[in-house]
């Protein structure tokens, strides 16, 4: 339950006002009543007040009645009415937590052409091979650098991502026209690449024959809840 602040205020009145009956004390006003000496078996019952209906007793021009309730508490020989400010819920938020991985592919050595690339323990991947996923999530993000050693004008080398032996279109794009350390990244919202548990995720680069690199380091992040 949430309660920002809370104000009683004990009279005794004789007029009828509008009430919404509730079974249960709740917490704020049973800190208050407390507060005030009253023992909680002294209770009769607790309603909360018609904010539309007031007693004229109860001045509360100036406070937002979206963060307002008032309890009528029945005491033996008075009543008592503790305003709350902040209200009471009943529910708490849903709150998602997201974790982001990385899963590291890479090549040492010199690569011509195309081919898939290697796990981070030296392992060689495939369509078929690569990291399986324990939960389902998103891939959130991919990151790639190499180095250029025979570069062609206006050539690119593509690094995709292969989820279950399929190409999937999110991967990285570096430039092949100069012999030189190229890199490039990537990011997306989750939900829009998504993959299941058991899936299995590998990474292929791709490019021109006569186009060839080395130490090509790869990262892909992963999103799950």
């Amino acid at each position: 339950m949430k309660k920002v602040g809370c104000l009683a205020i004990g009279i005794v009145l004789l007029l009828t006002v509008s009430v919404v009956a509730n079974s249960t004390i709740p917490d704020s006003v049973n800190e208050v009543v407390t507060k005030k000496g009253v023992d909680s078996k002294d209770i009769k019952s607790v309603s909360k007040v018609d904010y539309k209906d007031l007693p004229e007793q109860i001045d509360i021009e100036n406070i937002d009645d979206t963060n307002l309730a008032i309890y009528q508490v029945e005491l033996p020989s008075e009543k008592m009415f503790v305003l709350t400010f902040g209200g009471e819920t009943d529910s708490v938020p849903e709150v998602k937590n997201e974790y982001r991985q990385f899963l590291t592919f890479g090549f040492d050595g010199e690569m011509i052409g195309s081919g898939f690339l290697d796990s981070v323990g030296g392992v060689s991947m495939s369509a078929d091979k690569g990291y399986v996923m324990m939960r389902g999530g998103s891939i959130t993000g991919i990151s790639t650098n190499l180095e250029v050693i025979n570069g062609e004008d206006s050539k690119r080398i593509e690094i995709v991502i292969y989820k279950n032996g399929k190409a999937i279109n999110f991967g990285n794009e570096l430039s092949a026209s100069f012999n030189d350390v190229q890199k490039d990244y990537d990011v997306q919202s989750t939900g829009v690449v998504t993959f299941e548990a058991g899936d299995t995720i590998s990474v292929y680069t791709e490019s021109n024959e006569n186009v060839s690199w080395k130490d090509v380091m790869t990262m892909i992040e992963i999103t799950t809840n």
